[in-house]
């Protein structure tokens, strides 16, 4: 097997690997399965040329850094849009599901995560949706892994204090 084989399947392997993990982080970001799954490929083709020329120390903290730099400059392109400039359908299409309690929970979960500050939205996304370690988590935000910490630990005080409003 040549060089360039050898990189072809490296790369399938990490995608295999971190395809759906990405697809989640660009979901959560964007809340539009079609545009995440457009990001998602934006952010492999960009790794795959990238690896193309260069090696990287952590491929999974370099993916998730290209996922985010991605999505931030998707939103740099798109106008911000009010509620009623939405297209129908918007939020059913965040969270299609039945009338279940586990989905009920997840309802609440995902309007509790909407109500917090984008950073913290962040840390708890990939923290506890993607499984991230806080070492990994702080390569990619380029931050020290106690800040990280720091972070979570904040995050999730906030997040009990709106699920104890929400039960009021």
């Amino acid at each position: 097997m040549n060089a360039k084989e050898e990189k072809e399947k490296s790369f399938v392997e990490l995608y295999d690997t971190h395809a759906d993990a990405i697809f989640r982080f660009c979901f959560f970001k964007t809340g539009d399965r079609e545009i995440a799954k457009d990001l998602t490929q934006d952010t492999f083709i960009k790794v795959f040329n990238y690896l193309a020329k260069k090696e990287v120390q952590n491929a999974k903290s370099f993916i998730y850094t290209t996922a985010k730099n991605t999505v931030i400059d998707f939103w740099r392109k798109k106008k911000s849009l009010s509620e009623n400039q939405l297209p129908e359908g918007f939020f059913e299409s965040i969270a299609e599901r039945d009338d279940t309690e586990a989905d009920i929970d997840y309802s609440i979960f995902l309007s509790l995560l909407d109500k917090l500050s984008e950073s913290d939205r962040e840390v708890i996304i990939l923290r506890f949706i993607e499984d991230m370690s806080s070492k990994n988590m702080a390569e990619l935000l380029g931050e020290r892994e106690n800040t990280i910490l720091v972070r979570i630990s904040r995050a999730k005080e906030k997040l009990r204090n709106l699920l104890k409003e929400a039960n009021k």
